[in-house]
């Protein structure tokens, strides 16, 4: 089983990510993941899940997760409210696939809002972990 002969590598891999001091050398760890999954023009798509956010659900319009990634398309699926969210993340600027995509929810009968556009970012909540606290 040629796919499994490198799985035992993966092992602990985000533990020991995380023990890396710098947002930068977590950067360069994954570096060689980075460019694998650009070569090979790989997606990755996640259903994150319902929501189980009680009397505060009434209060929320959609639920977004959005991650940065080496894959080339992340579609992530979240739930709230009734209403399933889509994040469609990709790192390039055409809108072929997403168009694809959106095509393929109306062909399945599935109708859809766009609310937002935007480039992708993300807060770089591990130079926060460890800050000391006041």
């Amino acid at each position: 089983m040629e796919p499994l002969r490198h799985f035992w590598q993966t092992q602990d891999r985000m533990e020991r990510v995380e023990q890396l001091p710098t947002l930068q050398a977590r950067y360069q760890a994954f570096a060689p993941t980075n460019q694998l999954s650009q070569q090979y023009g790989s997606c990755m798509f996640s259903y994150v899940g319902k929501a189980g956010l009680g009397a505060a659900e009434q209060y929320i319009r959609e639920m977004r997760t959005e991650t940065d990634s080496a894959y080339m398309i992340v579609v992530e699926v979240s739930a709230a409210a009734g209403v399933f969210s889509i994040s469609f993340m990709q790192r390039f600027a055409t809108d072929v696939y997403l168009d694809t995509f959106l095509d393929e929810l109306h062909q399945q009968g599935l109708t859809y809002e766009i609310t937002d556009r935007h480039p992708l970012q993300i807060a770089p909540i591990a130079d926060y972990r460890n800050a000391k606290q006041k």
